[in-house]
C-alpha cells in the first residue's frame, strides 16, 4: 500500500537511510560551538548548542553563550542597571545573606 506512492527504488533508498543522515556527533557539535565562541557568532553558537542537551561538556557551552552576549554592550548595560536597583532595594542585601557568609559583590 505505502509502496505505491514511491516510483522508484532510489526514494525508497533516500527515506531509508535519512535517520543516518541526520544523526548528530555531539563531539563535533562541540566544536561547532566553540568555533562559533570564538569567532562571537551567537547565532551559529545556539545552533550547534541546541545539539548537546545531554553532552557532559554543556556547561561551557552554556558559558560561551553567556560570554558572547556578555559583549552586546547594550546588555551588559541592562544587566548592570538591574544590579544596581536591586543593591538599592535591598533584595541583593537579602539574597547575600541567605547564601554567603560575606558580600560577594564587593569582594576583591
Amino acid at each position: 500500500m505505502i509502496l505505491k506512492y514511491f516510483r522508484n527504488l532510489s526514494s525508497i533508498l533516500l527515506l531509508a537511510a535519512a535517520p543516518a543522515l541526520a544523526a548528530v556527533n555531539p563531539d563535533q557539535e562541540f566544536l561547532g560551538a566553540y568555533d562559533a565562541y570564538r569567532a562571537g557568532n551567537p547565532m551559529k553558537l545556539a545552533r550547534h548548542a541546541k545539539f548537546l542537551n545531554e553532552y557532559p561538556l554543556k556547561p561551557w557551552v552554556d558559558y560561551w553563550q553567556l560570554a558572547v552576549r556578555l559583549e552586546d554592550k547594550e546588555l551588559l548595560a541592562k544587566l548592570n542597571a538591574a544590579i544596581d536597583a536591586i543593591r538599592a532595594n535591598g533584595t541583593y542585601q537579602k539574597i547575600n545573606a541567605k547564601y554567603f557568609p560575606i558580600d560577594i559583590y564587593d569582594m576583591k
